[in-house]
């Protein structure tokens, strides 16, 4: 009788679910502005608690107004008008373009895993699914594995890794038969770049929608993030 792998169904949820990713992609469209607003750090933007794009209404968490608002600040606390009004600035094509440069509608084939492949939406593309988008919603489609590449990427100075599950391979004599060896995926970012969005991971975790992930003594960067599919 074949051994039942009691890690298949964390796998198979990491590395073949696919669905919006919600919030967690703002960094994604906030690496976007990085590299085609030149004062995309220091603009304004304003949050009134409600933006109207073509026939729907762009809200935050709580129906938030959060007013006058940077983008590290708007990271923090998760604002969906602020990077919904981010993605209609930039236009479809560049945060398509940037969102490639992550993976996206990329053929994952690694050596260690069998990865589903990402989406960027590529029809319906009107203002209203642009603005979703970046907000990490509309049609997007992503595996965890896939979100946790591109976190971990920004956290390497903004290369990213192909994932690894073999770490080494050891014979009962204390033989090494196989081990693990590094592999660059891409570098969507350059290290600067990465760390103006891990400070405002940072600040996600030390003063904004991420404050139960803080641990003491240690510095915390990270993202929030709910999806929502059909209406769940």
């Amino acid at each position: 009788e074949v051994e039942k792998n009691p890690l298949k169904p964390f796998w198979n949820r990491a590395t073949r679910w696919l669905s919006a990713p919600g919030s967690t992609f703002k960094v994604v469209t906030l690496a976007a502005a990085l590299k085609n607003i030149p004062d995309a750090m220091t603009k304004t933007y304003e949050c009134t608690g409600a933006y109207q794009v073509g026939d729907t209404v762009i809200t935050d968490a709580g129906m938030a107004s959060h007013g006058a608002i940077k983008l590290k600040k708007a990271l923090e606390v998760s604002c969906n008008i602020t990077f919904a009004k981010l993605a209609l600035e930039l236009g479809d094509e560049t945060l398509r373009d940037a969102s490639k440069a992550f993976g996206m509608n990329d053929y994952f084939l690694f050596s260690d895993l069998v990865v589903e492949n990402s989406a960027y939406p590529a029809t319906n593309r009107v203002n209203k699914e642009i603005a979703w988008t970046g907000a990490g919603q509309s049609a997007l489609l992503l595996t965890p594995l896939h979100m946790t590449m591109i976190t971990a990427g920004i956290a390497n100075d903004g290369v990213m890794m192909e994932p690894k599950l073999l770490l080494q391979a050891v014979s009962d004599a204390g033989e090494t038969k196989a081990s693990i060896s590094p592999r660059v995926y891409k570098t969507p970012l350059k290290p600067h770049e990465a760390d103006v969005i891990a400070e405002a991971m940072r600040r996600v975790v030390a003063s904004g929608t991420a404050g139960r992930a803080a641990i003491s003594g240690l510095k915390v960067c990270g993202k929030t993030g709910s999806a929502q599919v059909a209406g769940q």
